[in-house]
């Protein structure tokens, strides 16, 4: 029963990720959904790797440990600039802050004596629970600064993370208590996959618009071309 669980648990994300790549695919155009496919499989492994104990691939509990803290942390990044992305901003020096964290961090945990490790590993998740936090609560802010309707409904998600995001910090760092965000999957994709429905049919329509208004400006064009040439030979 709980494989099956598990199973999906993992699957709605799954779904979600699959959507976005193939959403991207038809629309190229729309380089949100392919962050938002990286977010949801850096989540999918994440949540796998938690809710499987069970070390994978025959690798050892320690490296899976290390692994899943890994994953975490690109996690979280990539969700920030997916986030970012989302509502047309850029944060070039907070980007680069990142990239280097989540590169050091990769390089540091497999070479730090194992007798650090477990402190290293819940100083460098600590590290990675703070920045998600940090997105959560500024976003709002972030969504109320792009003025798009979509950002205002993610930062909504967000929002409803926060609390979620604090107590499975706690069981990661104490094994105390319940991890409640795979138990949020269903909720989570169904309103990330409204929003991002929104977003693609926001953008048709702009298209829509815009091809209509080529077209009348075309046709408006011949009209008054062909009037002026009339007016010539008469």
């Amino acid at each position: 029963q709980d494989g099956n669980q598990n199973f999906f648990h993992n699957a709605y994300y799954f779904i979600i990720c699959l959507f976005c790549f193939l959403a991207w695919a038809l629309y190229p155009k729309e380089i949100d959904l392919f962050w938002f496919a990286l977010v949801s499989f850096a989540w999918v492994a994440y949540v796998g790797l938690a809710l499987y104990p069970e070390p994978i691939l025959s690798f050892s509990s320690t490296t899976t440990d290390i692994l899943h803290v890994l994953i975490f942390c690109w996690y979280t990044v990539i969700g920030c600039l997916a986030a970012w992305r989302f509502a047309h901003k850029k944060y070039r020096f907070f980007e680069q802050l990142m990239w280097c964290f989540c590169i050091s961090v990769s390089l540091i945990l497999f070479i730090v004596p194992e007798h650090f490790l477990k402190f290293t590993m819940n100083i460098v998740f600590g590290f990675a629970v703070l920045i998600f936090l940090g997105k959560c609560v500024t976003y709002p802010f972030i969504a109320y600064r792009s003025k798009i309707k979509e950002a205002y409904l993610l930062a909504f998600c967000y929002l409803f993370f926060i609390p979620i995001a604090i107590n499975d910090a706690v069981y990661m760092l104490t094994h105390k208590g319940i991890i409640l965000s795979p138990y949020t999957s269903p909720l989570t994709s169904l309103f990330i996959g409204l929003i991002l429905a929104i977003r693609i049919s926001t953008n048709q329509k702009k298209v829509e618009r815009f091809n209509s208004t080529l077209e009348e400006t075309i046709l408006q064009t011949e009209s008054e071309l062909t009037e002026s040439l009339r007016s010539q030979y008469e």
